[in-house]
């Protein structure tokens, strides 16, 4: 899961067409980032992308989330206003939260664990968030 900062801030003080074209340049950037064929990009909620990736590892995983957050914060996405609120960052920036699902250990993907899978990234997503955003957080432990 992919979560845009502070993005709501950002509408509410740019406006929404400065939101929208945030949006498109961050769609973009996740579209050139994740453009293998067997990689899934969706928009989830207002602030949130949904990106289902085929990875050789949770370290891997990981280094390409932080390749991610780097990519974005550098396209400098900022405010023609002067007066930023310190709720909003100078440009945009992203939180991410992985999860990892090894069909060795589970071989059936059942709408159940698609679930958890997608409630266990939205929780890691909510740590990044609550950790400082600008982050990756993953899960720890057992994977589904």
């Amino acid at each position: 899961m992919i979560g845009i900062d502070y993005f709501k801030n950002y509408t509410d003080v740019f406006g929404h067409l400065k939101g929208d074209e945030a949006l498109a340049m961050i769609s973009q950037c996740l579209s050139d980032l994740f453009g293998r064929e067997t990689d899934v990009i969706c928009r989830y909620s207002e602030d949130v992308f949904a990106v289902l990736v085929i990875s050789k590892s949770r370290v891997a995983a990981t280094e390409h989330a932080t390749r991610v957050l780097k990519r974005i914060e550098g396209l400098d996405i900022k405010s023609d206003i002067e007066s930023t609120p310190v709720s909003v960052s100078q440009h945009l920036t992203v939180s991410i939260g992985i999860s990892t699902y090894w069909p060795d250990i589970h071989p059936e993907l059942t709408e159940s664990t698609l679930d958890k899978l997608l409630a266990s990234a939205s929780s890691q997503l909510d740590k990044a968030r609550e950790n400082g955003r600008n982050r990756v957080c993953s899960t720890e432990g057992s994977s589904f």
